[in-house]
């Protein structure tokens, strides 16, 4: 049995190992030990970004979301779910020092400005559960925000090349 976990630590390290400092593998090697993830969610203020990529035409989608997840990625937000035609980001988790409505704005502006009319987008803050959901074997970090389907609601109803600041209650 002590060999298995040894090639377990070992194959973690090999697979992570380029990517995460070895500080954040000891951590999910314990946490793991211990039967939990590391970093329930929590309760947390951050900033959110919905996007809606028109999909009318498909071949053109794949290069609206790398234009979008760029974005994304050069102003510290991090894509919580990304799907065919929707991605959501938050700004704040789980680094809160990116937590703040100019990050937000100017990121809102960046994604119209690189996407332009192919993106909708609704955008604000709240308190809501940011961090580490899933199982032992599936980790995401994920970003749940309050009223999520009445935000969809107003995004789908806005035109593209559009954004709405949502002010979440």
């Amino acid at each position: 049995m002590k060999i298995l976990a040894w090639l377990e630590r070992r194959r973690v390290r090999r697979e992570f190992g380029k990517h995460v400092s070895p500080a954040v593998i000891r951590s999910i090697e314990k946490s793991r030990n211990r039967g939990e993830l590391p970093g329930k969610p929590e309760t947390r203020h951050f900033q959110f970004i919905v996007v809606h990529i028109q999909d009318s035409q498909p071949d053109e989608i794949a290069p609206v979301v790398a234009k979008v997840v760029d974005a994304c990625l050069r102003h510290h937000a991090v894509i919580s779910n990304l799907s065919a035609s929707l991605i959501v980001a938050c700004l704040g988790g789980p680094f809160p020092e990116f937590d703040s409505a100019e990050g937000r704005l100017s990121l809102v502006t960046a994604l119209v400005t690189e996407a332009g009319n192919r993106i909708r987008i609704a955008h604000g803050h709240c308190d809501g559960l940011l961090g580490n959901f899933g199982s032992e074997k599936r980790w995401t970090y994920e970003a749940v925000v309050p009223g999520f389907s009445g935000i969809l609601g107003q995004l789908l109803g806005r035109p593209f090349g559009t954004a709405v600041e949502i002010v979440c209650e």
